[in-house]
């Protein structure tokens, strides 16, 4: 049974009020995380993001790689989104996604200090993680990965969903970027695998 459906979407981009549509059409607001780098975003896309119910995780302020940096900076940068985003939701986030997948045993460290959970960039897992601070997802949707060996993400999405399904504490986590989605023209595969998914919850 799934214990978790979780579709994720990083970086401040007006592409996201697309997304937001989608995730509403399909019934998945609830389902939703939009990390995003607060420091870059929209306001106004931040404001509508909140009214519309969507949980807004810390992306950090600037999208700065955490690797290797200095405890003071990663301390500024995590607060400073932090802060933005309790004024907005009225709760500090419990959710953090490292920028580019990057970090280290210090980075991590404070990093624990702050968040429940910590995802990361890395693709295949369907089972609760055995360590919430390296949260693997599932599937990056729309980028061609070389993980994916030439299939198309929505076959390897498919695939997974049904292993979730079957794991005992099964999660499932979709991500990608809002730009990567228009790069790569694939928000009618998006939309066809949100139709899949409902249908076979």
């Amino acid at each position: 049974m799934l214990d978790k459906i979780i579709f994720s979407f990083d970086d401040s981009n007006p592409l996201n009020y697309r997304l937001m549509d989608l995730m509403e059409k399909y019934n998945f607001v609830k389902n939703t995380i939009f990390y995003i780098d607060i420091g870059n975003a929209d306001l106004k896309q931040l404001v509508d993001l909140n009214m519309r119910g969507f949980k807004i995780g810390n992306h950090t302020f600037t999208h700065l790689i955490l690797q290797n940096i200095k405890p003071k900076r990663i301390i500024q940068e995590i607060e400073y989104a932090n802060n933005t985003i309790k004024n907005l939701q009225g709760e500090y986030p419990t959710e953090f996604c490292w920028p580019r997948g990057r970090y280290d045993d210090i980075s991590k460290k404070i990093i624990g200090k702050y968040f429940k959970e910590a995802r990361t960039t890395k693709v295949f897992n369907y089972k609760k993680p055995e360590d919430p601070l390296e949260t693997n997802t599932t599937i990056h949707f729309s980028y061609p990965r070389s993980e994916y060996n030439g299939i198309g993400w929505i076959k390897l999405a498919k695939e997974y969903f049904i292993k979730a399904k079957e794991e005992k504490d099964g999660r499932f986590e979709l991500w990608g970027h809002a730009e990567e989605c228009n790069r790569f023209n694939e928000w009618n595969n998006l939309e066809t695998f949100l139709k899949w998914i409902n249908n076979n919850l």
